[in-house]
């Protein structure tokens, strides 16, 4: 189980001109779905000040849901988000009962498998942020027909501003430009928000070797 942690200062004249106008710090966390990796949930959002530290763990959970993704919406899971680890498969029964995920070979060994047999469900990742469980990730293309959809987290975030926006929210379009930053090997990340609105990495930590 990893932890990672990003911060991020903000000089004062910025977060005061963006916090008089409900400007929020947005954070997304990468799931691979594919070959591409997706940020496409909000899952944490905070108001700004001069230093700001979103921290999270690689715990986590999967549950289903009926949602259509649509941009700026909240869904809402339909099953109890269950407890899965690297290797396993969650199935949902065609009558909506979501199993105790297994290791049943189906699965990569960073990543899991998500079997529908249902005529329509869509996947949702979560995990620890912020000490809390939320979501990160909700099938992209979903509903989705019978089958499985292999997921793989990866050590990437991407953070950016926003107003009038909602943590468990889909997100695809973003209402400035975002950082990306992939924490491989790393155990936390410092940046700056410039005046000018460029973001700037200070300093990155090396994890420990073991």
């Amino acid at each position: 189980m990893a932890n990672y942690s990003i911060t991020i200062t903000i000089d004062e004249e910025t977060y005061t001109k963006m916090n008089s106008t409900g400007t929020r710090l947005c954070f997304a966390s990468a799931v691979a779905s594919g070959k591409k990796d997706a940020f496409n949930v909000v899952a944490y959002t905070t108001t700004v000040s001069d230093i700001n530290t979103i921290s999270w763990t690689d715990t986590y959970f999967i549950s289903a849901t009926k949602s259509k993704p649509s941009n700026g919406v909240k869904f809402k899971a339909q099953t109890t988000p269950a407890k899965i680890e690297f290797g396993e498969t969650y199935t949902l029964t065609e009558n909506w009962k979501g199993k105790t995920p297994t290791n049943d070979g189906k699965a990569p060994t960073s990543g899991f498998c998500f079997e529908n047999q249902t005529d329509g469900a869509s996947a949702i990742i979560y995990k620890m942020v912020e000490g809390n469980m939320s979501p990160i990730y909700i099938s992209a293309n979903g509903p989705l027909l019978p089958g499985t959809e292999t997921l793989i987290p990866k050590p990437c975030c991407k953070i950016w501003f926003a107003k009038e926006v909602e943590t468990n929210a889909f997100v695809d379009t973003y209402q400035s430009v975002p950082k990306d930053i992939d924490l491989t090997d790393l155990e936390s990340v410092d940046l700056h928000y410039s005046v000018t609105g460029k973001w700037h990495v200070e300093k990155e930590h090396k994890r420990p070797k073991h």
